[in-house]
């Protein structure tokens, strides 16, 4: 069909649309409010190759560009009252950033925040009044966990001051630190951490340096140390966003039968995990639905089973906690990827070099979520794969 069009927002306020042969129009559209005056002087002098310039057809393209603009001015200024509030500047979109598992991969996470536009050369926060969300497994596999730890706890505050904010989700690699399943961390850092007790004593063995790493990384999760301190204040869940940007984050995903359990809003979900940290849970049905194989930590159902199964688990989530999406690490795809229409956005691309070692990350901006990697960005708009049953 000649009407076939697809229209998108972009931050820097441009529609984009494209006529039956895939060329390409933008329209670039003035700051502020969008009167149906301002569109009717933008779109007089534009013609899509291959559609007519006056016809029903270019007819539908402008009342579907109005209805966009006009949801995006309302999203605009709704959004704009609440950067007023916390302190941002008007006209400007408030940005919601999101990273995957970062698996105790200090360079390869930093190079990530840097392409967000989230930090700065040196590291420093640099995303003003953004919110950025870490959907767990800071910990782990590559050999600077700790230094994560440190860097996001740094981070956290600096976003703070600059009225930003900064989540870290709880893995399930930092619940079985806590369980002191320490197995995946890395001999590299636990041998460092052993050489800090050898600090004067020449000829130290290898397997001496990582027999006193492992006893300094079960002190950290001791109570009062380091790693205790950072993840027993993790949330298991966090719903972020505004309009269509509206997003409830978890590290794997809630599945619906979790929320017949009482499990029904961010407070119950984070404030029963934290009890199962602090070893303060009694045995009940709640607390083995948090962490057993199909629990928000570890289930694979959302990222690997068919679409069938997984999106009725989603859109149940989706209606109790009033969100648009849900953005879930844990399962490694070569990118960032969909289902269930777009309501589903899996996010983990194996950024640690412990796996695939590349780098990208998510974004929602304007209603839009967006891919972003070292040479390209992607819209993460519902594709006909997304019809499939995965």
């Amino acid at each position: 069909s000649r009407c076939r069009e697809c229209i998108c927002t972009r931050p820097d306020h441009t529609l984009r649309f494209w006529g039956a042969d895939r060329t390409e129009t933008r329209v670039y559209l003035p700051v502020g409010p969008l009167h149906p005056e301002t569109l009717a002087k933008a779109f007089s002098e534009v013609k899509v190759s291959g559609m007519p310039t006056v016809t029903s057809c270019t007819m539908r393209l402008l009342l579907t560009s109005f209805a966009v603009a006009a949801a995006l001015a309302l999203h605009w200024m709704h959004a704009g009252g609440q950067r007023a509030h916390r302190g941002g500047l008007q006209g400007q979109p408030h940005r919601l950033v999101a990273v995957g598992d970062l698996h105790g991969d200090l360079e390869q996470g930093l190079a990530t925040l840097q392409l967000l536009d989230v930090v700065d050369a040196q590291g420093q926060w640099n995303a003003g009044d953004a919110t950025l969300v870490q959907t767990g497994d800071i910990v782990d596999r590559g050999g600077n966990s700790l230094d994560l730890v440190r860097l996001f706890h740094r981070l956290r505050g600096e976003a703070e001051q600059a009225g930003g904010q900064v989540i870290t989700l709880l893995g399930n690699h930092e619940l079985m630190n806590m369980q002191h399943q320490i197995n995946y961390v890395s001999p590299i850092e636990l041998q460092r951490l052993g050489a800090q007790r050898f600090e004067n004593v020449v000829g130290v063995q290898h397997g001496e340096l990582l027999q006193e790493g492992v006893k300094a990384w079960l002190e950290l999760l001791n109570d009062g140390g380091l790693l205790a301190k950072h993840i027993t204040k993790l949330p298991t869940v966090a719903v972020v966003g505004e309009g269509l940007c509206r997003t409830i984050f978890c590290h794997a995903g809630l599945l619906s039968h979790q929320l017949q359990v009482g499990l029904n809003d961010t407070d119950s979900v984070n404030q029963k995990m934290w009890e199962v940290l602090r070893k303060n849970q009694p045995h009940n049905r709640e607390s083995h639905g948090l962490t057993d194989s199909y629990g928000p930590l570890w289930n694979r159902v959302l990222s690997k089973e068919p679409e069938s199964m997984a999106c009725p688990h989603v859109d149940e989530v989706l209606r109790v906690f009033n969100a648009t999406q849900m953005v879930i690490g844990h399962t490694v795809h070569k990118q960032i990827k969909t289902r269930c229409q777009g309501r589903l956005q899996l996010i983990d691309i194996g950024i640690s070099r412990a796996y695939r070692g590349r780098i990208g990350g998510w974004e929602c901006v304007h209603g839009m979520p967006t891919a972003r990697y070292q040479s390209v960005e992607k819209r993460l708009v519902p594709s006909p794969a997304s019809f499939s049953t995965g």
